[in-house]
């Protein structure tokens, strides 16, 4: 765990204490004068809620922070389509070898080098 991890929890727990521990001396305050009855028991039970609020919003920022994204996949990256085809063919006109690149085996059809002749790319649809 980093130390910018290690002091934020400090901090988070350390303003929990000090909010809670004034919100429940406001409420118990509210009881010994009965003329600022409402305005500290308001305070108190104001100070209490963002205790908890401080607390939740702190502990998901500390929480968030330990996760890294490496790498993101997107689903047009796993999906290989080129994984089944050939990386050579041979022309059927002139029996002249083609090297398929990994660019070429995306498109359906290529032109032999040597004789122009158009030759469909055989593509396997299964998957193992």
């Amino acid at each position: 765990m980093s130390e910018s991890s290690n002091f934020l929890k400090i901090i988070n727990y350390g303003t929990f204490i000090v909010l809670m521990f004034f919100g429940i001396v406001f409420i118990f305050a509210a009881s010994v004068d009965y003329t600022l009855y409402l305005s500290r028991l308001l305070i108190g039970i104001v100070l209490i809620c963002i205790a908890v609020g401080l607390f939740v919003i702190i502990s998901l920022v500390i929480q968030r922070r330990k996760y890294q994204v490496v790498k993101v996949i997107r689903k047009e990256e796993e999906k290989d389509e080129t994984k089944f085809v050939p990386s050579e063919m041979v022309c059927k006109e002139c029996n002249h070898p083609l090297e398929i690149s990994r660019d070429m085996k995306k498109l359906d059809k290529v032109f032999c080098e040597n004789c122009g002749a158009e030759l469909k790319i055989p593509k396997d649809e299964v998957n193992w």
